[in-house]
C-alpha cells in the first residue's frame, strides 16, 4: 500500500504558517495536500470539504529529523516538504477562522499522474508563539519630554506631523523613524538593534522666536541625554537644521531638531518549535 510516511507538521512560531515534512513512497513524484477542520473526514483527494494546500512535486527536504529512533537509511531523494502559508486567514463556510488557535487536519495523498495512493493525516494547532517588541517608543518619549520643556514657554506639542491649524504658534511637531541596523541570527531568541531617529519641527511666526525656542529645546534635550540613555536610547546625537514652511497664506519659520541613536528590539520564541500531534495512519494495522 502506497502512503506517505514519517510525517511531521511544524507550526511556525511566528504563527499562520505550517511546514509539513514527509517521505514519499517509490514511484510517486507528486503529493496532494488538503486542509480540513478537525472532525471533518474527507472522502478523497477531490473532496470539496477540503481546502487545497498543495498539488504537485514537493519541495526537496531532508529525511525526517525529529524521531525517537531516526533511521539513517531513509533515502534523501524521497524526502519532501510542503508549506501552508494560509494557515490562519482561511475561513470555513460562513465562519472565519480565528487568527490564532485554529486546529487543522492535513490530509496527504501521494500522486502519480492521475493515480493516488492511500491518505495519511497530521493535525496541528496554529498559534503565534513568538514575541517581539522595541524597548522604547521614541515618539511618545519625545512627546512627554517636549511637553515638560516646551509648555512653560508656550509651545504646543503635537504627536502629529503637520501644523495644527486650530492651535496657536509656536508649535513642536514630532515624528519618528526606525531603521534596522543589525539583526540577531540563530538561536531561539535574540536582540536586534535599530537606528531610532526622532525629528522635532519647531515652528514660529518669526525667525527670532524660532531661534530662541530651538536653542532652549536643544539644550533641554541635551540635558535629557542621561535619562534617554538610561531608558535604552543609546549613542545619541543631536543636530539642527533651519527651514521655512510656506502654507500659502502664511510663512512659518522652523527649526528641525534631529535626535539619532540606537534602540534594541527583542524577539523570543517558545523553544523548541511546537510539534503538532500527528496520526500516522501507516502505523495502524489493517
Amino acid at each position: 500500500m502506497s502512503r506517505l510516511t514519517h510525517i511531521l507538521a511544524e507550526p511556525r512560531p511566528e504563527g499562520g504558517a505550517v511546514r509539513i515534512r514527509f517521505m514519499r513512497p517509490e514511484g510517486y513524484p507528486e503529493v496532494r495536500v488538503l486542509r480540513a477542520p478537525e472532525g471533518v473526514d474527507l472522502t478523497g483527494p477531490d473532496d470539496p470539504a477540503g481546502h487545497l494546500v498543495w498539488d504537485g512535486p514537493p519541495r526537496p527536504s531532508r529525511p525526517y529529523p525529529f524521531v525517537h529512533r531516526p533511521d539513517p537509511d531513509l533515502p534523501e531523494a524521497l524526502a519532501g516538504e510542503v508549506w501552508d502559508l494560509e494557515a490562519f486567514p482561511a475561513g470555513w463556510e460562513d465562519e472565519r477562522n480565528a487568527l490564532d488557535g485554529g486546529r487543522w487536519v492535513y490530509w496527504l495523498w501521494p500522486k502519480r499522474g492521475g493515480d493516488y495512493g492511500e491518505p495519511a493525516t497530521v493535525a496541528v494547532e496554529v498559534a503565534r508563539r513568538a514575541e517581539a517588541r522595541l524597548v522604547l517608543d521614541v515618539k511618545k518619549l519625545l512627546y512627554h519630554r517636549l511637553r515638560y520643556h516646551g509648555e512653560p514657554k508656550g509651545v504646543f506639542v503635537a504627536l502629529q506631523e503637520h501644523v495644527h491649524a486650530e492651535k496657536p504658534l509656536p508649535q513642536a511637531l514630532i515624528k519618528a523613524r526606525y531603521t534596522l541596523a543589525e539583526r540577531a541570527m540563530g538561536g531561539v531568541d535574540g536582540v536586534s538593534t535599530f537606528r531610532a531617529i526622532g525629528e522635532v519641527l519647531v515652528l514660529a511666526d518669526a525667525p527670532g522666536k524660532r531661534d530662541e525656542l530651538a536653542m532652549h529645546l536643544s539644550l533641554r534635550l541635551l540635558s535629557d541625554f542621561p535619562l534617554l540613555e538610561a531608558l535604552g536610547w543609546d549613542g545619541l546625537t543631536l543636530s539642527r537644521a533651519d527651514r521655512m514652511l510656506d502654507l500659502g497664506d502664511a510663512v512659518l519659520y522652523g527649526a528641525e531638531l534631529t535626535l539619532e541613536g540606537v534602540v534594541d528590539a527583542y524577539v523570543a520564541y517558545d523553544p523548541p518549535y511546537r510539534i503538532g500531534d500527528y496520526d500516522l495512519l501507516w502505523h495502524i494495522p489493517l
